[in-house]
């Protein structure tokens, strides 16, 4: 392996390159303080979300980095204490942390469609209208933060707000921060980079005894989907995404309902669950691989169905233990995913719906990690809250799913429309020329003859 692709080239799907390293590094350390009942760890875990974020979305390798310092500026000098310990901290964050966050908001809000992309701009006006816009953005959370920080005082009777001067000085450094994050904008908007990360080395095709394996096992699959289980699986399409949030939503309602519920119940419901959401999601896993790439998906099928049959195949398992493995299960099943998901094609909808459900396994996984000494009955609430909450993301997603097939049909509809009438306008151009031409033609075969008859007089001789 070069240097070069040891820093910028792709590794392997789950884990890409050293940003993936030092995310992998940052949750880990979330989960660590999570298991210590440290408070701090939910500033950490609302940080680690937004991290799985960024690598759903596929960020530019920069603006990634940028997001990873940002947030280690700021939940990790929360989480250390070291707001208190140094006076200058609190200084450092305002005013570099608006740098790295702002540009990233700005392409949070390219990958909603709610703005232009800056790869896209050509005019010195729409690069103006990038860097108003990054400023905005950075000043106005900025802004939020102090408000924040006011409310909080002012109901929770905490002391963050020290003085006006304080707050002044605050939102003058995340204006700075946020005016030098809009000019990074504006200059990746004039020069035309793009927005979204690419591979910088080209993959070798591996020659050891995995890829051998991996080999067969596609070509496996490939056989597999000649068959006519495959060919129903694909024509149900959305179908089976829609089961599965109707399997768990049954799940987590049967919990909420049920008085008391013991132990075991809990662990069969809850297994359950996981092998349906596991069974449903196969065949669209398999359906959505690409290339030399796994497929895409497939490793959080094998983990739920892990997790399912573990849950179940464990009887004696105490509540304690029970949280211990759903909640690290809940946690490695959203990482897997988030990975899955910046290597799936689809539309930017689907995979926003996807990294919700994904962002919340993992703060569920965090909580069942933070907080396994509660109660049964908080375990059953906790259990059947995610479950509720993952049935009504699958249905949510199944919903978006028919409705871009009908978008797709439509536009499929229009075109073959526009083909036709194109078509049909051709035939008319050219039966249009043709009549022209005869026409011309009878004209000129009409002046011959006239000319042929017309009597001619006598020559003139020149002297």
């Amino acid at each position: 392996m070069s240097r070069r692709r040891l820093v910028y080239g792709d590794w392997w799907w789950a884990l890409r390159d050293p940003l993936d390293v030092l995310r992998l590094a940052f949750v880990g350390g979330t989960v660590a303080f999570a298991l210590m009942g440290r408070s701090t760890a939910v500033g950490l875990t609302a940080a680690s979300a937004l991290l799985l974020v960024c690598r759903i979305v596929d960020l530019p390798r920069r603006f990634d980095l940028a997001v990873i310092v940002a947030m280690t500026l700021i939940a990790w000098g929360t989480a250390l204490g070291l707001y208190g310990d140094y006076p200058f901290y609190d200084d450092v964050v305002h005013g570099a942390a608006p740098f790295f966050y702002a540009p990233v908001l700005y392409l949070v809000l390219v990958r909603l469609e709610v703005l232009v992309d800056p790869a896209r701009t050509s005019v010195p006006r729409h690069h103006a209208g990038v860097f108003v816009s990054t400023l905005a953005l950075g000043m106005a959370v900025g802004a939020g933060y102090e408000v924040i920080e006011w409310v909080s005082d002012s109901l929770l009777g905490t002391h963050l707000v020290k003085s006006a001067d304080d707050t002044g000085s605050d939102l003058l450094e995340g204006a700075l921060g946020s005016c030098a994050g809009a000019g990074l904008a504006a200059l990746w908007s004039v020069r035309g980079w793009s927005t979204r990360r690419t591979p910088d080395a080209e993959r070798v095709p591996g020659r050891g005894v995995a890829s051998g394996l991996a080999r067969r096992g596609r070509s496996a699959l490939r056989r597999w989907e000649a068959g006519p289980v495959f060919g129903v699986a694909a024509r149900l399409r959305g179908l089976p995404l829609a089961l599965s949030g109707v399997a768990a939503l049954a799940a987590g309602a049967a919990l909420l309902l049920w008085r008391s519920p013991a132990l075991r119940t809990v662990e069969i419901l809850f297994g359950l669950a996981m092998l349906a959401q596991a069974l449903l999601d196969l065949p669209a896993a398999l359906r959505g691989r690409r290339g030399p790439s796994p497929p895409d998906g497939l490793p959080t099928v094998l983990g739920e169905a892990a997790l399912g049959t573990a849950v179940i195949a464990s009887p004696g398992i105490s509540r304690l233990g029970l949280a211990y493995l759903v909640g690290a299960s809940a946690v490695v099943l959203a990482l897997l995913e988030a990975a899955s998901l910046s290597t799936r094609a689809g539309g930017e909808r689907a995979r926003w719906l996807a990294g919700v459900g994904a962002v919340s396994a993992f703060v569920f996984g965090v909580a069942m990690l933070a907080l396994p000494d509660h109660s049964l009955d908080a375990t059953v609430v906790a259990f059947s809250l995610y479950l509720v909450s993952v049935g009504a993301f699958r249905l949510v997603r199944a919903a978006e799913a028919r409705l871009a097939r009908r978008e797709s049909a439509v536009e499929v509809g229009e075109r073959e429309v526009d083909d036709e009438r194109e078509v049909v306008g051709a035939a008319a151009r050219a039966e249009g020329v043709a009549a022209d031409g005869d026409a011309v033609a009878d004209q000129a075969v009409v002046e011959r003859d006239a000319q042929q008859r017309a009597p001619r007089g006598p020559a003139v001789r020149r002297p």
